[in-house]
């Protein structure tokens, strides 16, 4: 063995820092290679030993230690170049149980971020729960459910004078110290205490355990003011906010109302026939009714005949080719009618014939004083009676009551 340790130089001055969130071992070394590392062994009361290798002089050992509630433990570091190794050195004792008397480093927790809020007289103590806050951390590492965080809650008196004086008294006594309980389905601890006088300043300490691990004293935290302070100014502009919104809903109801009123007395100056025209029966609205229209209709234009031209047959031919296009059924006034069917268009009778002037006479007799006027036309002027009846008896398709006719000589 001492020829293996004989060239390699032991590490020295071994300590060990602990914290709310882990473990540090640091050391010295001198007179070796840049080749070499260290060895480290942490070795507890109960439990297997853990060996890792480093080039550094420091390493975190907190993922290393998996039971510290009640254990304790010791650091052994050697230095190694190639194959040499020196001699192992070792840290102190330390433990996170403040009851082992053998402790030579002893481990705690610090209280997280303590807030002060007055409140009806009272002072309202409030911090984030430790159990939650260091639950993966060496300390609580394995920690149960069923586990709690035991503190005490004191506080201080300040009379004003420059020097403060710290006056601490049992509960059963002036009740200025509380021991209190925070478990571990609270996020947050919460207090209370109450002073029995005004004060310049209120301030209180925190000291308290998580199993036999110590939660470091804390304090003293202070708070200048009046413990009846009014309501903050997000409360105020809350409430501002909500007046607001309430007179802005009134106003829209009152000029909703308002309208509503408006309208009902425009109502009372129109007669009541008008205003509603379903609820009266004296309104009776128009209804566009359509006419009746072939649905072949056709407009015939207005042929002018000379009888000049024109012979016998050739007129009868005309008056028939007409009558057929406009499927037309005409009783001419004085005694003849004419008729042409739809098959054979054939004049029948002698209703048609020339006057002594050669013009066209609608009674067949050559009178002067038939339908032909004074141009030489035939006369279409019927007395009233006789043109109503005509007209409404009418069956031409075209909308017509007499086919266009027009015969005229020159």
């Amino acid at each position: 063995m001492k020829a293996k340790h004989q060239h390699v130089p032991p590490p020295f001055n071994v300590s060990v820092t602990c914290d709310s969130y882990g473990v540090v071992v640091e050391w010295m070394a001198s007179g070796l290679n840049d080749t070499a590392d260290f060895l480290l062994k942490l070795q507890p009361d109960f439990g297997e030993n853990t060996s890792v290798s480093t080039k550094h002089l420091r390493y975190n050992i907190s993922e290393l230690m998996l039971d510290t509630a009640y254990n304790r433990y010791v650091v052994r570091v050697a230095a190694r170049d190639g194959e040499q190794e020196s001699e192992f050195a070792e840290s102190q004792i330390f433990t996170y149980n403040y009851l082992d008397e053998l402790q030579k480093v002893v481990c705690d927790l610090e209280f997280p971020q303590v807030n002060l809020i007055p409140k009806d007289g009272k002072l309202i103590v409030k911090f984030p729960n430790p159990l939650h806050l260091y639950r993966d951390t060496p300390a609580l590492r394995n920690l149960q459910y069923n586990e709690q965080l035991n503190y005490h809650l004191t506080s201080e008196e300040d009379d004003g004078s420059q020097a403060r004086h710290k006056k601490y008294f049992n509960s059963d006594v002036k009740h200025r110290t509380e021991r209190l309980l925070c478990f571990a389905e609270s996020d947050t601890c919460e207090s209370s205490l109450e002073f029995p006088e005004k004060l310049e300043e209120y301030c209180v300490t925190l000291q308290g355990r998580i199993r036999h691990t110590r939660v470091r004293k804390s304090g003293p935290h202070c708070y200048k003011g009046t413990l009846y302070p009014g309501p903050p100014i997000s409360t105020i502009l809350i409430l501002l906010l909500v007046a607001l919104a309430v007179f802005a809903t009134l106003a829209l109801i009152v000029v909703l109302l308002g309208e509503m009123i408006i309208k009902k007395q425009g109502k009372k100056i129109f007669p009541d026939i008008l205003k509603d025209k379903h609820s009266t029966t004296l309104i009776r609205l128009l209804k566009p009714s359509p006419e009746p229209v072939d649905e072949n209709l056709s407009i015939e234009p207005a042929v002018v005949v000379s009888l000049d031209v024109l012979s016998d047959t050739e007129e009868n031919t005309l008056l028939q080719e007409t009558s057929t296009c406009s499927n037309v059924n005409i009783n001419y006034t004085k005694s003849k009618n004419l008729y042409t069917s739809s098959g054979s268009s054939e004049l029948e009778g002698n209703g048609y014939g020339k006057d002594l002037n050669g013009f066209w006479d609608g009674d067949g007799d050559g009178d002067e004083d038939g339908d032909l006027d004074e141009d030489g036309y035939l006369d279409r002027d019927y007395d009233e009676d006789r043109d109503e009846a005509d007209r409404s008896g009418s069956t031409l398709s075209s909308g017509y009551d007499r086919p266009h006719i027009i015969v005229k000589t020159r």
